[in-house]
């Protein structure tokens, strides 16, 4: 009985060092040191396709919004 008990403990614990282990997140955390005027949706598009393909990604330039765009959102 306490063999069982044992193997159960053990496969319990690996179970959940699993899921503890595992990223949740369904969607990449916006950096907000972009600034107002940064093409979010296209900067998680690039993201999402770079995780994808298993690909490290660092924004050294984010991509801005066109001014067109800007100006609907009071930005100039």
């Amino acid at each position: 009985m306490k063999v069982r008990f044992f193997v159960a403990t053990v496969a319990m614990g690996c179970v959940v060092s699993a899921c503890a282990g595992m990223d949740t997140r369904t969607h990449p955390e916006r950096d907000l040191s972009a600034g107002p005027d940064a093409d979010y949706g296209k900067i998680i598009a690039v993201d999402r396709w770079a995780q994808r393909k298993g690909a490290g990604l660092v924004w050294v330039n984010y991509p801005k919004l066109p001014a067109r765009e800007l100006q609907g959102k009071g930005g100039g």
